[in-house]
């Protein structure tokens, strides 16, 4: 398999990532009304959600928010992608690796999107259209991604 070495790499880093920042989320954001986050409402969010949320939430958590966690949000969908375009060459579909481009750019772009929110701090509703459009089509990009990578890794496999 073709960078297998560095696709364990990626998958491993990407992981332990990914865990450090639930860890951050429900240890440090959580006590401060961040959750759940919107980026992880596969289902989108509508205004009234987003103005509830907003309300929790503390000057603390906004600030977490809009720094660290941003900072690492910014960081996961770069590795997220890289795992997953550097798979789908290994498992010989590269047509998957531009699915894991699009993935980062829409990620990248509701990344943007909700910090957009908080930092205008009221539920607007274009904002959250535009927000809530972004989370859905990062999700539905990204979970038939690594489901095709998964399905054509195990089919190799066999």
């Amino acid at each position: 398999m073709p960078g297998g070495s560095l696709l364990r790499v990626l998958v491993v880093a990407t992981l332990v990532w990914l865990l450090g920042m639930a860890s951050y989320a429900v240890l440090r954001l959580g006590p401060e009304g961040a959750l759940p986050l919107l980026d992880c409402r596969i289902l989108g969010y509508h205004p009234e959600q987003v103005a509830n949320w907003l309300e929790g939430l503390s000057d603390l958590g906004r600030s977490r928010l809009l720094g660290v966690f941003r900072w690492a949000d910014t960081v996961l969908p770069l590795l997220i992608g890289a795992t997953l375009a550097l798979a789908a060459f290994a498992v010989r579909r590269p047509w998957l690796a531009a699915l894991a481009l699009v993935y980062v750019g829409l990620d990248l772009a509701e990344n943007a999107a909700v910090a957009a929110i908080l930092r205008a701090n009221e539920a607007d509703p274009a904002l959250v259209g535009r927000a809530s459009g972004l989370t859905v089509g990062k999700w539905a990009v990204l979970i038939p991604t690594l489901g095709a990578t998964l399905w054509f890794w195990w089919r190799q496999r066999r």
